[in-house]
């Protein structure tokens, strides 16, 4: 069987976003599994301690609902900015904007919106960093410093990805990002029973759409 130029580099997209995914995931997942074994593996299942189990009732689409919202406030950011704040060169998406064929660079933003991004920085930042803040501090305190820890993350990544953005722009953005991230960590805590599921799933639809958005428009 013959190997076509095509296949060659639709292999090589997909082992390459495959690698990033799973490398990105380890990275963020180092310290709350180090963390879980020195101090809670007697206590939880690393999962359960993670948050990476089914949700309780309509969590789900609660998510999705905080998915929806904040990715029409970032449209109408994006507009009255007149610039794009996760369009640089160094922003994801770019990676798979004209990338060949379509059917490889569609299954590689799959893997980076869910898995590479979503899925790590879930269970870093809801699955592990907020559960110990809510635990520490209460769950009002506790899910507003991760989210503002979120969201102050968000802002370097824009500044660096979106050359020209005004820092006032970036720190809009953080604002909202840091919104989207209490109301996601709301939503895993209280609707979904400590799940971080809904806001893995929410997370990676947002991220899907933004990438989507860049490839074609």
């Amino acid at each position: 069987m013959n190997t076509t130029p095509s296949d060659a580099r639709a292999l090589g997209l997909l082992i390459s976003a495959l690698l990033s995914a799973v490398l990105q995931v380890l990275v963020l997942s180092a310290i709350p599994v180090l963390v879980h074994r020195i101090w809670f593996r007697r206590r939880l299942p690393l999962l359960q301690f993670l948050g990476l189990y089914a949700p309780e009732g309509k969590s789900v689409l609660a998510g999705l609902g905080v998915a929806a919202g904040a990715l029409g406030i970032f449209a109408a950011l994006n507009a009255w900015f007149q610039s794009d704040l996760l369009n640089g060169a160094g922003a994801v998406a770019k990676r798979f904007e004209h990338a060949q064929p379509p059917a490889a660079a569609y299954a590689c933003m799959l893997l980076s919106a869910f898995v590479q991004t979503a899925l790590a920085e879930e269970i870093f930042f809801r699955g592990f960093l907020a559960k110990r803040l809510i635990a520490r501090c209460g769950p009002g305190l506790g899910n507003a410093l991760q989210a503002l820890i979120f969201g102050s993350l968000h802002v370097l990544l824009v500044l660096k990805v979106a050359s020209g953005v005004p820092l006032w722009q970036a720190l809009v953005f953080g604002v909202l990002v840091s919104l989207g991230g209490a109301g996601l960590g709301y939503v895993d805590e209280v609707r979904g029973n400590g799940s971080i599921v809904p806001a893995w799933l929410a997370h990676g639809t947002l991220n899907l759409v933004t990438y989507l958005w860049v490839r074609w428009f």
